[in-house]
């Protein structure tokens, strides 16, 4: 059912509607974008005037025919613009029911309008920049999220790039870590002996606080391995006086107010300047092996210092030159001499200073090497024995070995120039390839047996003169043969064997661990640990133990050195105590001293501030070297030159290790 709506109703939307199009100015005014379009044009361009209205498309909508089937609709010609409407009229005249609207009526219902039609436009407005907020919103959302994707990205490569460079350092670190430890070492070395006085900052050998030696961080041959004759404190001393002189001849030259600065290419130029000399003492006619030895080792030095050195060779019946000729090194042929008498007569020379031109003195030597036999040592064991028959020549030449030993140790520090000693025991002096047979091989004392080979006599010769400072104040035996020119001894070798020297070593077990077995440092940190709680055995009178001498535990302080090609060390040291016998007994002397002080008749009540003497011990070292591998090593610590040594308690100390050591293999 269709309802329709009243006449009032529709006759007021007629007269507002009519009234509106009368008011409307003479423009475009869309009402809809959609469905309707109103235009009005003036009467001076056409003669009717129309309302467009599209309602909807149908076929007679063309170009070609009549308007009036195209959907138009001509408005009167009269001045009040009423629609011609094909349908049927209704009947009803609206202008004439309607009089005419007031001027304040038809302005309230256009202000009306304005007002409707400004709301709307506000409204838009408002739309519009709610949209915008919303867009700025997003935008700032957006840039928001891209900064943090952006930042994460910037974290994540950045994150990427920190852990390339500490894989780089670690790389970097593992392959140096042995040189960075030595130059620790050297730093060391520098800082102590600068405090004890000494003029380290030339360039030689340092000695640490524990008496041990490296190499300083001025010292050292361009490309090579430090070369240093003579004694280290001699170098020392006289590399301080030279570079003195320097600093006084620098200032006397100076001009201005600022003085002088050393400069540090002369520094390094202090020991250029020491003229390098050996002098070499043997027999040639007596001993023709031992004169080819000496003649390698002539060419292989001269080699080494680059023809910068100066060797003499002269018989021990010729007349001796007192200074030395102010060589560092003096090289002594043992079979060259008759007895110590001679050895001694010869070393008195030797060790005079002498006055040189422009009122200054020779410095003598201060490193003296005995080439000795083996066996000297041992002569009550074959085949030794029967050596030592025919005069007792191995007793004289243990006799020559002892003498200078003797004179060594006796130096006065401070007023006489220090010395050091190497004695070089070998066998007989044979051609390499009949030595090759035998390995070749350097152990601490007197040792070995068997035959050496010229050129692997001569080779550790000069590493013992010129390059090892384990050598100096050290006994070596040396046995096997070197193919002349071979390299199969490199430089770590050299120094993994002269580290034997240094304590000496008394023990070694090697390939425990490599790097080809996991993590190296895991293994090598379980070790200490265990070598610790092994220790812990002899502590409390070390019940049980076996041991005759009472001893005391406590951490190695020994640190890592390059020169001894090892990483990382650690270990204990097992320190023998003093007992009611040896350095207990007290002469008549010191009885009666003693009892002065007890009995208050002393002229000083100040206690005497001796320093306890050394006892001797074995250190236990836990070792991984440069190569990897996992090693330990027992060697002698604590030791004097009057320490008596204590080899019943070693012993025991040796096998325990070796027992502990084969029963952590077995856990592995």
């Amino acid at each position: 059912m269709i309802t329709t709506p009243p006449k009032q109703s529709i006759l007021s939307i007629l007269v507002v509607a009519t009234f509106l199009l009368a008011t409307l100015p003479s423009k475009s005014l869309a009402f809809s974008t959609h469905t309707t379009k109103i235009q009005r044009q003036s009467p001076s361009l056409v003669t009717k005037r129309y309302i467009t209205t599209k309602i909807y498309s149908t076929p007679t909508d063309d170009d070609d025919d009549d308007d009036d089937d195209d959907g138009y609709f001509p408005l009167d010609d009269g001045g009040d613009g009423d629609f011609i409407f094909s349908a049927p009229s209704l009947g009803i005249n609206i202008g004439a029911e309607l009089g005419p609207l007031t001027p304040e009526e038809a302005a309230a219902i256009k202000a009306e309008a304005s007002a409707m039609i400004e709301d709307t436009f506000a409204q838009r407005l408002e739309e519009i920049e709610d949209v915008k907020r919303a867009a700025n919103r997003r935008f700032e959302e957006d840039k928001r999220n891209f900064a943090f994707e952006s930042e994460r990205r910037a974290e994540k490569a950045t994150e990427d790039l920190m852990k390339k460079i500490d894989r780089m350092s670690n790389d970097f670190l593992d392959k140096n870590e042995a040189l960075r430890m030595g130059t620790k070492m050297a730093a060391r070395a520098d800082q102590e002996s600068a405090i004890r006085g000494e003029g380290v900052d030339v360039g030689s050998w340092g000695r640490l606080s524990d008496g041990r030696e490296v190499l300083t961080a001025a010292g050292g041959a361009v490309g090579g391995a430090a070369l240093l004759l003579g004694s280290v404190d001699s170098a020392v001393q006289e590399a301080e006086k030279k570079r003195k002189e320097k600093v006084k001849e620098q200032e006397k030259d100076a001009t201005g107010k600022g003085g002088v600065m050393m400069d540090v290419e002369d520094d390094m130029k202090v020991f250029d300047d020491v003229e390098n000399r050996i002098l070499i003492i043997a027999d040639d006619q007596k001993d023709k092996s031992t004169k080819k030895l000496l003649d390698r080792f002539e060419s292989l030095i001269s080699e080494a210092f680059k023809s910068n050195i100066i060797l003499n060779r002269m018989s021990p019946s010729s007349n001796i030159p007192i200074g030395g000729l102010n060589a560092q090194t003096v090289i002594i042929v043992a079979t060259a001499l008759n007895d110590k008498s001679s050895s001694e007569s010869i070393l008195g020379r030797l060790l005079k200073r002498t006055a040189q031109p422009g009122g200054k003195f020779g410095i003598p030597p201060s490193h003296i090497v005995c080439i000795s036999t083996l066996g000297t040592e041992r002569t009550e064991t074959f085949p030794y024995s029967m050596q030592n028959l025919m005069g007792g020549k191995l007793d004289k030449r243990r006799d020559i070995e002892e003498s200078i030993v003797r004179i060594v140790r006796g130096r006065n520090p401070g007023v006489q120039v220090p010395l050091d000693y190497t004695i070089f025991k070998i066998g007989d002096v044979t051609e390499d390839a009949k030595s090759k047979k035998e390995p070749f091989m350097i152990r601490p004392g007197d040792c070995l047996d068997g035959t050496v080979g010229v050129e692997a006599a001569a080779q550790t010769l000069m590493q013992a003169v010129a390059f090892q400072p384990a050598a100096r104040n050290a006994t070596l035996s040396v046995v096997g043969g070197l193919e002349d020119g071979e390299d199969a001894v490199t430089d770590e070798m050299w120094d993994d064997s002269f580290l034997r020297l240094d304590g000496p070593e008394l023990l070694r077990i090697e390939s425990l661990a490599s790097s080809g077995d996991g993590n190296i440092n895991l293994i090598f940190d379980e070790l200490s640990e265990y070598i610790r709680e092994w220790s812990a055995m002899f502590e409390g009178g070390a019940k049980g133990t076996g041991l005759t001498t009472p001893v005391t535990v406590s951490e190695s302080t020994l640190q890592p050195s390059a020169s001894e090609r090892v990483v990382a060390r650690s270990g204990v040291k097992i320190s023998f105590k003093s007992t009611n016998t040896g350095a207990a007994y007290m002469s008549a002397d010191e009885e009666r001293a003693a009892e002065r002080e007890r009995s208050g008749g002393a002229s000083s009540s100040t206690p005497s501030k001796k320093k306890p003497k050394k006892e001797g011990g074995v250190e236990v070292l836990v070792e991984k070297t440069m190569s990897g591998e996992l090693r330990v090593r027992a060697r002698r610590c604590d030791m004097a030159d009057d320490t008596i040594l204590k080899e019943l308690s070693e012993g025991v100390i040796l096998k325990k290790l070796e027992k502990g050591v084969n029963v952590w293999m077995g856990q592995q």
